[in-house]
């Protein structure tokens, strides 16, 4: 049997539905508030438990029976006022996952990581598995969480879990609209205006979880793997979904000076309305890094050929304006 933490999120509800069409056995955790939208053609085929990551009981109780456990669960923010429950989320509730896999005697354990755990760079330097965490004011909450949160799953790994780590970059595919990356094809379509001259590196949601399973399935453990497909600029990004949204591409080139005006007016609008800031202190320093991530190693561990990004971006374009109609 398979448990999946995260799996009515963005990650893990592409992975039930790949753990759904392979035939394996698998129960996912979810919460009262949970949403099933984007699991809701496979629901009736997994098995629910009612359990949040830092509830100990309820988390034991839904590892009975389990041999391999996808923890994709986590807590994503960039507001101040949400970093200690994020960090809460992460770190506890990951170490909780570690301690009960070690506890019920979990055959494999695949971690959802994140590239933002390797550190980021000022510099052109390409980015590998070797990397180490240096503290920066260049690292968000969010990636001190995931290092953190990692760091429970090496030392679970050194306690005897068959562990694997994967740290996938930015994942594109078809989500919630209104969150993550998905987002960024809303706000194209409604005239988003800026753009920056950040680089990162990109990949399919699907092939991301494809690589995780296949790596689960070769018992590679032990080790970490950056996925992704290749590095591009936002800009490019966000001009290959105007094209295949059929609208304007943002224009306006965001420097460094317009973003820090940009979230100190959002920080201001939040104290007035209460609403939550669209751009964040972290958000505007990250968007105009660049980063360079090598994806080498996976290459060299699975036999698998990524979906070039622009392809990608077509296709969730078109799942896009299916969803506006």
């Amino acid at each position: 049997m398979i448990l999946v933490t995260g799996g009515t999120g963005f990650f893990g509800s592409h992975l039930l539905h790949k753990l759904v069409a392979e035939n394996q056995p698998v129960k996912a955790l979810c919460r009262n508030n949970s949403n099933f939208d984007l699991v809701k053609k496979i629901q009736h085929q997994i098995e629910w438990c009612n359990a949040d990551v830092l509830d100990i009981s309820a988390l034991n109780d839904a590892m009975q029976n389990v041999d391999e456990i996808y923890h994709a669960a986590a807590m994503v923010s960039f507001h101040s006022a949400e970093h200690q429950r994020m960090l809460q989320v992460n770190v506890d509730g990951t170490a909780n996952i570690v301690n009960l896999a070690l506890q019920n005697r979990v055959k494999k354990f695949a971690f959802i990581s994140s590239v933002a755990t390797l550190g980021r760079s000022e510099t052109s330097k390409l980015i590998d598995e070797k990397n180490e965490w240096q503290d920066s004011k260049l690292n968000t909450q969010y990636a001190l969480s995931k290092m953190l949160a990692e760091r429970e799953v090496w030392r679970g790994n050194a306690e005897g879990l068959n562990t694997v780590v994967v740290n996938p970059c930015i994942m594109l595919g078809n989500g919630n609209w209104n969150e993550g990356s998905a987002a960024f094809f809303k706000n194209i379509y409604e005239g988003l205006k800026f753009y920056t001259e950040g680089v990162n590196a990109f990949v399919s949601v699907e092939d991301a979880v494809n690589i995780t399973f296949e790596l689960m399935q070769k018992n590679i453990f032990n080790e970490r793997f950056i996925i992704a497909e290749n590095n591009y600029s936002y800009h490019q990004i966000f001009n290959w979904v105007a094209q295949y949204l059929n609208c304007k591409a943002p224009t306006i080139k965001a420097g460094k000076s317009m973003l820090a005006l940009a979230w100190r007016i959002e920080k201001l609008k939040h104290a007035m309305t209460g609403k939550k800031s669209l751009i964040t202190k972290e958000t505007a320093t990250t968007a105009h890094l660049k980063c360079y991530y090598n994806n080498e190693k996976i290459k060299k561990n699975v036999a698998y050929s990524f979906t070039p990004i622009e392809e990608v971006i077509e296709q969730t374009a078109q799942q896009f304006l299916q969803s506006v109609k």
